[in-house]
């Protein structure tokens, strides 16, 4: 269910964003960010009471003039009653604002489904050095696994690679094996159809080479076999170079860009367009 969805939104998303990939890669990604913060300012125009926002706006500035009055002359309670009516004129405003998240949450979603299947990567060139990385329970380290040989496609250090310990541990702790191959492949329009054997099992995998966009980058094998997943490591798209991702909240790079352009001109679009 969850798959078929994904692969809708792709599909929508390359018709109606696909034009980007033609486009430098931080450009792109300028141009989504910004266009996230249009959307999410449209859904505020269209999904809240601006009348009601702006009057709340007015009341408020008037509330803390008058509660720098009071302060000034030492009313307590002038204070106390300016204080109040602000709290209730916040908390009436702040009910306003779950119809535009609820609504903002769909083209939100929509739009990081198709980065991360678009925007995530480089995708790989002809002629690049093309990490696969597959990865095995611990039983199978030691042996060893290939990929099958096909045109268009030179292993650089051989198709039979040994299983070594994973030196990253599992999600659980555990220990996996792993087996690295390195791949210089022809660009050709379709995806080349990678099969992983180790221990009579096959895996196939795809590899898309000399295309605006890539295959993704990993694979998982839930079915308990003998193989966990495989991986086509790719250089992350990082916006001029620069900005890094926050490993310890899974943000990749170009999710880091996208939240430090898209959130901020949120405000200036609203400022801008007189919206509350």
């Amino acid at each position: 269910m969850l798959s078929t969805l994904g692969d809708a939104c792709l599909q929508v998303g390359d018709w109606l964003l696909g034009w980007l990939l033609l486009l430098p890669t931080d450009l792109a990604l300028i141009l989504v960010a910004l266009g996230t913060s249009a959307i999410l300012v449209l859904v505020r125009l269209v999904a809240t009471d601006q009348n009601l926002l702006a009057r709340c706006r007015q009341d408020k500035t008037r509330l803390r003039e008058l509660i720098r009055a009071a302060k000034r002359a030492s009313d307590k309670g002038a204070v106390q009653r300016y204080q109040a009516t602000f709290s209730t004129i916040s908390l009436k405003a702040l009910k306003s604002e779950w119809k535009p998240l609820l609504v903002s949450l769909i083209p939100m979603a929509f739009v990081t489904v198709w980065c991360l299947a678009r925007l995530e990567f480089h995708p790989p060139k002809e002629g690049d050095l093309v990490e696969l990385r597959s990865y095995f329970p611990a039983s199978s380290i030691g042996q060893v696994a290939h990929v099958v040989p096909q045109p268009g496609i030179d292993a650089v250090d051989g198709w039979i690679r040994k299983i070594d310990e994973d030196p990253a541990p599992g999600p659980d702790g555990s220990a996996n094996g792993l087996a690295i191959w390195k791949l210089r492949a022809a660009a050709q329009k379709t995806p080349y159809d990678l099969i992983i054997r180790h221990a009579g099992e096959s895996r196939n995998r795809r590899l898309l080479v000399g295309a605006r966009h890539y295959a993704p980058a990993i694979e998982l094998y839930d079915d308990g076999g003998r193989q966990l997943g495989s991986e086509v490591v790719m250089r992350p798209i990082q916006l001029f170079g620069m900005i890094p991702g926050i490993p310890a909240l899974a943000f990749p790079p170009w999710l880091v860009a996208y939240l430090l352009i898209a959130i901020p001109f949120v405000w200036v679009f609203k400022r801008a367009c007189g919206i509350f």
